[in-house]
């Protein structure tokens, strides 16, 4: 399929049903590539964009000017056109969002950050509290409220502080009231004589471990109301003064009647009136507290699923999360709603998602969100990367993505790696299935049935080897063939700088003691294995091979990496605690230019190490 423009600013349909692939756009990638956005540490968004880390929070203004923020201090802005990210003055995770007009946003987050924008730039804020500041509210220049706690559902009697803005400073009020157990979790006004805030307090009813409670301010002193019900207030939000909603998380205790009891938690809603408080109708399949007054008139509520719309009458799904058309959006729902009417509603949320919603169809604003496995490319215009099911191709830094599940088995399991000689020569690779670009399309290429292929390389469309739990196979432009490895040596990693320079490494394992790891190499004539290293107790396997050339390749893995001189294997100091996958990938660029990714049991502190033909030292990367 074609390269769609993956922009900050223009809707992409994300994947096609497609099978024609992208093709590899020619020219300077410097006039084409789209402005890329610093991650830090010398790191740029590639995709998806303006940026990837997760968006909690959001604020508009108007159609024009609508403003995200998330983790990392990410801060976006949209201007009616384009979606852009702006540089903040913190680090930490920011929770939450409001505004008067352009020239007066606040933002909150994690360690009582608070940001203030003049309409100008961001600057941090002294905020009285450590608390992660979750909800904020302003009334005007210098009267805004801000609520910070910790978020624990399982008890929600941790303190909580609750500040307010004159202008000048922010303070610390007193508690709207002495009830035992006090917790404060929800925040929402309407004007300076009508804010809410809402929480729980301890219960004497039996069985029930919380009272909701609800105060109002009214600019002078708070009242206590409560909704009628147990639990805690975990949201609110109103479109009006006379039409407010809240959710609670009731903390019910079940027990299964032979001494073990645990918590139960249900889900609540209920609404204002202008009088009083009164049990509220719940989305089917409600598991959250979140909502939120989208727009003028629209009270909208989510959670990791779902999307829901009240309609003055019912609920309605306006989005089913897990289904979206363009699978843009599977996995963690969104974690803001902001807009500026019923066809203008923006929702943001994990890895940069950014969508909009046009009365009737959600739109992605953010580029692609597939997972992938691995990378291969020639150069910034023809890069290709794997995920499960779907093959991704960027050129210029815009990306497109191709689902292949057509060609794939009926498994869990998928696409695992990727390479290519060329342009029109791409292979990839997965469970039980070899595919093949040729410049046009993606094509299935027969394979033994037994197959399992997790790592592929090639010195040409003639010469690819691929490798997994059933040993190491050589296509020779026909047909496959096995070529070393078996039931119980499974082949880990391939890497070759030429057809008479190919590396393999496998790890043999039969019983605990019997457990080794092995690289061989082939001259175009003979296997030799050059390494053979016990596995202590089921750990220090080979994972990665890379290298430059003949007299420069690296095998790294658990507990080892080991460098190729040309002559003989040596260990390498890498940093990198001994365990399991302690180097998850290894790539070289140059003799000097080496980078791997340490494994999941790894606190060094960094996601990537690098060498720079001296020693390895440890990098920071964004965690997208």
């Amino acid at each position: 399929m074609g390269t769609p423009d993956a922009g900050a600013g223009t809707p992409d349909a994300g994947p096609g049903a497609s099978d024609a692939g992208a093709p590899a756009t020619t020219g300077d990638c410097s006039t084409t590539a789209p402005p890329r956005v610093p991650a830090g540490g010398g790191w740029e968004w590639e995709n998806p964009l303006p940026q990837g880390y997760t968006l909690r929070a959001a604020w508009a203004a108007s159609a024009s000017d609508v403003w995200a923020a998330g983790d990392h201090g990410a801060l976006t802005h949209w201007n009616g056109r384009t979606w852009s990210a702006t540089s903040g003055p913190v680090d930490q995770s920011l929770l939450s969002m409001w505004g008067t007009g352009s020239g007066d946003v606040w933002a909150g987050g994690i360690s009582g950050a608070i940001l203030h924008f003049d309409g100008k730039g961001w600057s941090a804020s002294e905020s009285a509290t450590q608390q992660p500041v979750r909800s904020i509210w302003a009334a005007g220049a210098t009267d805004a409220w801000a609520l910070a706690y910790p978020l624990d559902m399982e008890n929600p009697s941790l303190p909580f502080a609750l500040v307010h803005w004159d202008g000048l400073a922010w303070s610390t009020q007193a508690p709207p009231s002495a009830d035992a157990g006090l917790h404060l979790s929800a925040l929402a006004g309407f004007a300076a004589n009508d804010l809410w805030v809402g929480g729980c307090a301890s219960s004497s009813t039996p069985r029930t471990v919380y009272d909701a409670l609800l105060f109002h301010w009214d600019g002078a002193s708070w009242t206590r109301m409560t909704t009628g019900g147990a639990g805690c207030v975990m949201g609110i939000a109103g479109t009006r003064s006379d039409d407010i909603w809240a959710t609670t998380r009731v903390h019910h205790v079940c027990d299964d009647g032979y001494g073990h009891w645990w918590f139960c938690p249900t889900f609540e809603m209920a609404h204002w009136d202008g009088k009083t408080w009164a049990a509220a109708q719940v989305p089917a399949g409600f598991l959250a507290t979140s909502i939120t007054a989208a727009a003028p008139g629209e009270i909208w509520a989510q959670n990791s699923s779902a999307v829901y719309r009240w309609t003055g009458t019912d609920w309605s799904t306006v989005a089913d999360l897990q289904h979206v058309q363009d699978r843009s959006w599977p996995g963690p729902g969104p974690w803001a709603i902001a807009g500026s009417s019923p066809d203008d509603i923006w929702l943001a949320g994990s890895d940069g998602r950014i969508h909009r919603w046009d009365g009737s169809h959600l739109k992605n604003f953010s580029g692609l969100h597939e997972g992938a496995y691995a990378m291969w490319g020639v150069a910034e215009k023809d890069l290709w990367a794997v995920g499960n099911r779907t093959i991704l191709h960027g050129s210029c830094g815009s990306w497109s993505a191709t689902d292949v599940s057509q060609h794939l088995p009926s498994s869990e399991n998928g696409l695992s790696a990727v390479w290519g000689s060329a342009g029109d020569d791409v292979w990839a690779v997965g469970f039980g299935v070899a595919l093949h670009w040729d410049g046009v399309s993606w094509k299935k290429v027969p394979t033994p049935a037994t197959i399992e292929q997790t790592s592929v390389w090639g010195s040409g469309p003639k010469d690819v080897y691929a490798g997994g739990y059933q040993g190491l196979f050589h296509y020779d432009g026909t047909a496959w063939s096995p070529v070393l490895g078996g039931e119980f040596e499974w082949v880990y990693a391939i890497w070759g700088s030429a057809a008479t320079d190919v590396w393999v490494a496998t790890n043999y394992y039969r019983y605990a003691e019997d457990a080794y790891a092995n690289v061989y190499h082939f001259d175009g004539a003979t296997w030799t294995r050059t390494v053979h290293l016990w596995i202590a107790a089921g750990e220090g396997r080979i994972i990665s091979l890379s290298g430059t050339g003949r007299n420069d390749v690296w095998a790294m893995g658990e507990a080892r990496s080991l460098h190729w001189d040309g002559r003989s294997w040596t260990t390498q100091e890498t940093g990198l605690t001994p365990g399991y996958y302690s180097a998850w990938n290894v790539w070289a660029r140059a003799p000097d230019d080496v980078w791997a990714t340490p494994g999941v049991a790894n606190n060094i502190g960094a996601n990537a190490i690098h060498f720079d033909g001296k020693s390895w030292s440890q990098v920071w990367a964004p965690e997208a």
